[in-house]
Order: structure tokens, then C-alpha cells, then sequence
């Protein structure tokens, strides 16, 4: 069961599914899981690009299992609107 976000949905739990375990949701591209995306997040998303990821922030942003400048496109495009 896949589910298809664009990057202004929020990722979590699928509230349809009662199988499903409740997670937080989150902005997309909010990689510190604050609550907003932001020039932090930024940060964060180019260190994970040169190999500097720090403990509990998944900066993958579009899951496509490689931290990549598609990922910085996709939250520098959100926080700049």
C-alpha cells in the first residue's frame, strides 16, 4: 500500500488504514522534524549531501534511498514559496 505525497502534503500514518501505526506527521522537507520547513533544514540537507548526517535527521526528502540536490531543490523550493 503505497501512498503518493506532493511536497506541500504532510508524510505520516495513513488515517484510513487501522493497521496502519500512528506516526507525527510533518511538513515535507522538514528534516528536523520542528514542525516547519525552514533555512535549517536547508543546512541539514546539504551537509547530508557531503556525508555529514547527524544522529535522527533523515534528510532523504523525496525517499529515493540517495541524499541528493534533488532533496535541496525540493526544500529550498518549499521554503523559498
Amino acid at each position: 500500500n503505497v501512498r503518493i505525497y506532493n511536497f506541500y502534503d504532510y508524510v505520516g500514518n495513513d488515517p484510513s488504514d487501522p493497521d496502519e501505526p500512528s506516526v507525527p506527521s510533518y511538513p515535507v522537507g522538514d528534516v528536523d522534524k520542528n514542525g516547519k520547513v525552514n533555512a535549517f533544514d536547508v543546512i541539514y540537507v546539504k551537509r547530508g549531501i557531503v556525508g555529514l548526517i547527524e544522529e535522527g535527521i533523515d534528510v532523504d526528502v523525496n525517499r529515493d534511498g540517495l541524499v541528493t540536490a534533488k532533496d535541496l531543490l525540493i526544500v529550498k523550493k518549499i521554503v523559498l514559496g
